[in-house]
């Protein structure tokens, strides 16, 4: 079993074992994301919006493929640890699937999310205050 560290390392292993070349379906676990690959095309499984292309191996750059699997891993691979700044916001705001129930730390209450632009989006309008981020296991 090979574990996959970055982006760079799983473009090179696919291209490497020519399993880009195949029409077998195999699929690859990173930071928490999932892919499929087959027929040359590297697809993110996205866990509410089904899958979509990110790397087609025939017609992409070498370069142009990593950095889309690496805009994969920021956007979905990482779990954001927040505070709640300001709880009337962050109940009328539509808290998706990926944000974890709050959790009462002290006088603070405590959430998650493995979605960076709504936790960025949020941070940004005072609602939360992003405490860490960490790459999913």
């Amino acid at each position: 079993m090979i574990t996959i560290k970055s982006a760079k390392q799983l473009y090179n292993t696919i291209t490497a074992f020519n399993f880009d070349k195949t029409t077998e379906i195999s699929e690859w676990y990173i930071q928490g994301c999932k892919f499929s690959l087959s027929h040359g095309e590297l697809g993110h499984n996205h866990p509410t919006g089904g899958w979509y292309c990110c790397v087609a191996f025939e017609v992409d750059r070498k370069q142009d493929a990593i950095e889309s699997i690496q805009w994969v891993l920021d956007e979905y691979g990482n779990e954001y640890t927040y505070q709640v700044l300001d709880f009337d916001a962050y109940y009328l705001e539509e808290i998706g699937c990926g944000f974890s129930a709050l959790e009462k730390s002290g006088d603070h209450f405590i959430g998650t999310c493995c979605f960076r632009e709504q936790t960025l989006e949020l941070e940004k309008e005072g609602t939360i205050k992003i405490l860490s981020v960490e790459p999913l296991q």
